[in-house]
Order: structure tokens, then C-alpha cells, then sequence
């Protein structure tokens, strides 16, 4: 018995021409491929195309294989490589993968950041990370390594993280602290395992007590940051968003004994992500950062 498989390259655009980056790229055999596709982005027209704004690359081929389609990776949130993203994706439903900055630009580009001057955006997952954005750029700092937010002591724990550090603030408010929260392992996908604890709450006392502890301390970690980045508006996304949509008081009371008490009366307004249906925008980094310090 032969293996048939073949690794293809499939570009949709992006190829010789300037934007509307989309790649795909297959691997198995043809009537049985999988695919991925890098980026998803827009072209500008020129003169030749007059009443024209934007092209979009043609996705008919890869609408019809959907169901192999394992998922779609940004590399940057140039409008270039993510701009087609939001129009787009409906047709497409894969998951959707992106840096913790790139994600942030997408909110303040197409979502719930958008026209906000400046504006804090945080993605919770397995860590915790997140980006301020000042004029719809991100503040990266001098090393390309701000919003290490997860790495901070935020909500009073003191255990010893994989980072070195002690006390932060993933380990109470990520996937982590909501799995140690409800008495379970951190065996398989946290991520999905998190999601059904949420899910459990409303019938499981267990469940209900993790869930409330966890968003008491996002929502101490969220005011900490409120107090030291001044932001206009706090958008969540990921396992936040769920965790606010989910126990939006626990984490609004938190919040609010947290901030500082001129903030109170109009405190910074809590947005979950607006384009929370692109699936789950896991950060590229926190992956790396997770890969390189956990054994």
C-alpha cells in the first residue's frame, strides 16, 4: 500500500502583485487534503478600476474543502495580510490564529476598539496576554515584549509560576486557575477543558465557585491595569470574554473595588470582543512563551 500523501502550496493571492496576501496550504492526499491557510488580506485598487476601494481574494476553492480547512494563521495586521478577515471569515469558520498585537489591532482596526484613542485589549487563553494601544498601534515596548500582562501579581496570589515569578496573574484569572479552581488536571486542551467548566456553572456548585473565583480575579487584575494605563475602553477577547459574558457581576465588582477612586464614577467600560465569531484568536506568542518555559 502506497502513501499518496503530497505537501501543495496554493496561493489565492498575494502573488506577483502587491496585497491581498492569502496562501493555502495543503497536505494528504488530493481527495482527502487538509489545509491552512496564511493570512487573509485585501488589495487596493488603482485607477485602472475606478468606483473600486478594496479587492478580496476568491475563495471558492477553499468554500467547497471548508470542512479541511484546520484553521487560518495572520502573520501581521497589516490591512495587506488580515483586512479580508472580517468579511470573509463567515464563509469559512476555521479557527483563527494571531498574535496577542495583532489581535489587538484587528479589535481597534474592525471591532469593538475601533475610533478609540487609546484602549487596552486583553486575550486570555492558556496565559494571559494583552497589548495597549495608543492611536490604533500597539505600545510594544523596547523590546517587542509588552503586555506580558499574566506576568504580573494582579489579583494577590503568591504560587511560583514557569516563568520564574511568583504570583501572577494567569495563575488565578487563565485557563490554569480556572482548571486548579474547579478541582481538575491540566491534562488535554485547557482551553477546551475551561470552556466547559464555564458551561458546567449554571448547574454545578463546583463549577459555579470556579468560575466565580476566576472572575473576581480578572476583574482585580483588569482594575489594577485600568489604574496604570489609563485606558478609555478595556476590550476582551478569548477565555475573558467568555468569563464576563458568563459572571459579568462578580467581574464588574471586582473591577469597580479595584480602580481607583476617581475612576469609579465612569470607570473604563469592559467590551467583549466583537469579533469573538472568528474563533479563538490565540496568541502566537503566549504559545512560543509556553513552549520555551514549560518542561
Amino acid at each position: 500500500m502506497t502513501d499518496d500523501s503530497e505537501l501543495v502550496f496554493a496561493p489565492l493571492g498575494g502573488l506577483g502583485e502587491i496585497g491581498m496576501n492569502c496562501a493555502l496550504y495543503g497536505y494528504g492526499p488530493a481527495n482527502a487534503r487538509q489545509w491552512l491557510m496564511v493570512d487573509l488580506g485585501v488589495a487596493f485598487a488603482g485607477e485602472d478600476l475606478p468606483g473600486v476601494d478594496l479587492i478580496m481574494p476568491d475563495l471558492s476553492f477553499i468554500e467547497k474543502a471548508k470542512k479541511n480547512l484546520v484553521g487560518i494563521v495572520i502573520t501581521h495586521a497589516h490591512e495587506d495580510h488580515i483586512g479580508a478577515l472580517a468579511e470573509l471569515w463567515p464563509d469559512l469558520g476555521a479557527p483563527v490564529y494571531m498574535t496577542r498585537f495583532a489581535a489587538g489591532l484587528a479589535e481597534a482596526r474592525r471591532g469593538v476598539l475601533r475610533g478609540v484613542s487609546v484602549a487596552l485589549h486583553l486575550h486570555v487563553a492558556t496565559g494571559i496576554g494583552g497589548v495597549l494601544l495608543a492611536g490604533g498601534q500597539p505600545v510594544t515596548g523596547a523590546h517587542g515584549s509588552a503586555g506580558e500582562f499574566g506576568h504580573m501579581p494582579l489579583a494577590g496570589g503568591s504560587d511560583p509560576c514557569r516563568c520564574g515569578s511568583a504570583g501572577c496573574w494567569e495563575l488565578d484569572a487563565g485557563a490554569r486557575g480556572l482548571l486548579r479552581a474547579a478541582g481538575l488536571g491540566e491534562q488535554g486542551d485547557r482551553m477546551v477543558q475551561a470552556t466547559l467548566v464555564i458551561a458546567a456553572a449554571a448547574d454545578d456548585p463546583g463549577c459555579a465557585r470556579a468560575l466565580a473565583r476566576v472572575a473576581g480575579a480578572l476583574g482585580r487584575g483588569i482594575g489594577a491595569l485600568v489604574n496604570a494605563q489609563d485606558p478609555e475602553v478595556v476590550g476582551l477577547s478569548g477565555l475573558a470574554a467568555e468569563v464576563y459574558q458568563a459572571a459579568p457581576d462578580a467581574v464588574r465588582t471586582a473591577y469597580l473595588a479595584a480602580l481607583m477612586r476617581f475612576r469609579r464614577p465612569q470607570p473604563p467600560a469592559l467590551l467583549p470582543s466583537t469579533l469573538g465569531d472568528l474563533g479563538t484568536l490565540t496568541g502566537a506568542s503566549e504559545l512560543v512563551f509556553d513552549a520555551f518555559l514549560t518542561p
